[in-house]
């Protein structure tokens, strides 16, 4: 059971070698030491700090934490500190956070499969002709976000536990009371001042550094989990209110768009959709539908002739005002698209091969065990009809059946018009047996 855990949590990881979570990762390590760098340069030139100084100084700043033991004290360098505040907290730390949640998420997650042993989801249960299903329902509050949270904090609470021993081991003038207050007050941003780690000690700097990007990260990554609680509560509640009424006459009413008495499946799939919030009608539905009457060719069936598909949409005109950078990302995620359909066709044909080859080597074996000998094949073609005879010369008639003659015949001469030299001196010939 453990190994599958393992194994499972370990595949989350290798999903993110994906192309968007591999772009992120790519993204926030480039700005990060960007902004590092940055920093690294311009501060310790202004302002006459060390390296480890001025990467600090940026760890504090763009986690909004702000102690105030490190400030420029310079105009033009606290301008340039304005500019680097801002670029610091919407553009880096927003990027960083980011990454953090991906590799936060699965641990959330699976501290919530184990809190399943103490508290059982429970689930709305139904039959339809294809089998019984089941809808998840939300426990009452109290139960849903302590189970939710509850191990989210608890490896919050000891990252910083590990984070406060470290900093006893690099500060000895701390003691265990001072470094917990210091990682908490650290963790949550809110940034008091009164305690601080020394400016002549590196090795406390770094790791001050290190914290404050994993704790504040963190802790950001708590938050947006939160969130999705709430919001996952919310859905699951509407979801099992709209299963309770979509059997409704009211709501079958509502859903029957084009008016005609009857819900198809279509209808009702959509309608369900955009009822339970997972679909915006205006921002969703409203613009596929307005996209779908642009598309020219179309019968009055609304049968979409998918050759002219590509062709005839008049939206091609619009995508051409679009800016170059954004045509150049469309560009980009059809050569994605187009990259995951080749993989696919790669990987399908790949399989139909194997199974093309593994049928053929496998010999067909008779109910009775014995192997099965291919008949010969026959042509389909229908057999050629036997040669004719061929005509007699229009100058040779046949004689009248003689008893003792199986066959005979008379030569006779042609008409005089069209003699043929070399019958023209034979009379009769008579020919028996």
């Amino acid at each position: 059971m453990a190994e599958q855990k393992v194994s499972r949590l370990w595949a989350y990881f290798l999903a993110l070698s994906e192309s968007s979570a591999l772009s992120a990762i790519r993204a926030a390590v480039i700005t990060l030491l960007l902004y590092g760098l940055f920093a690294a340069v311009f501060f310790t030139n202004v302002e006459g700090w060390t390296t480890v100084e001025a990467i600090y100084f940026s760890m504090v700043t763009m986690s909004t934490v702000g102690y105030g033991d490190l400030a420029p004290t310079i105009w033009y360098s606290r301008l340039v500190g304005v500019a680097f505040i801002l670029v610091g907290i919407i553009l880096v730390f927003v990027q960083v956070g980011g990454v953090m949640g991906l590799f936060a998420k699965p641990l959330f997650d699976r501290t919530r499969v184990l809190a399943d042993d103490l508290w059982a989801p429970q689930y709305v249960p139904f039959t339809d002709e294809t089998g019984s299903h089941k809808i998840e329902a939300p426990r009452r509050p109290l139960i849903f976000y302590t189970k939710g949270l509850v191990g989210p904090i608890t490896i919050l609470l000891l990252f910083q536990f590990f984070s406060a021993a470290i900093f006893i081991w690099v500060e000895p003038d701390w003691d265990l009371q001072t470094a917990i207050w210091y990682v908490m007050v650290t963790a949550t941003t809110v940034g008091y001042g009164d305690v601080s780690v020394s400016k002549s000690n590196a090795w406390a700097m770094a790791w001050a550094s290190l914290h404050i990007l994993l704790s504040v990260s963190l802790l950001a990554a708590l938050i947006e989990d939160i969130t999705e609680l709430r919001k996952k509560r919310k859905d699951m509640l509407t979801q099992v209110f709209q299963f309770k009424k979509c059997h409704e006459k009211a709501t079958l009413t509502d859903l029957d768009a084009d008016d005609t008495g009857s819900v198809d499946e279509a209808e009702f799939v959509l309608g369900i959709l955009v009822k339970i919030g997972k679909v915006d009608e205006v921002n969703d539905v409203e613009p596929i539908r307005k996209m779908f009457k642009g598309i020219e060719g179309i019968d009055h069936d609304m049968d979409i002739g998918l050759g002219g598909w590509a062709v005839t949409c008049r939206m091609k005109e619009q995508l051409r005002k679009l800016d170059n950078y954004v045509r150049q990302e469309l560009h980009l995620m059809e050569m994605d698209e187009a990259d995951k359909e080749r993989k696919n066709k790669e990987r399908h044909d790949k399989e139909a091969k194997a199974r093309q080859d593994k049928d053929t080597a496998t010999p067909h074996l008779a109910p009775s065990g014995a192997r099965v000998v291919p008949e010969h094949t026959v042509d389909p073609r229908p057999p050629l009809p036997a040669p004719a005879d061929p005509p007699l010369p229009a100058f040779v008639t046949p004689l009248p059946a003689r008893p003792a003659s199986p066959v005979a015949l008379v030569l006779q001469p042609p008409p005089p018009a069209h003699p043929p030299p070399e019958v023209a001196r034979c009379t009769t010939v008579y020919v028996t047996w």
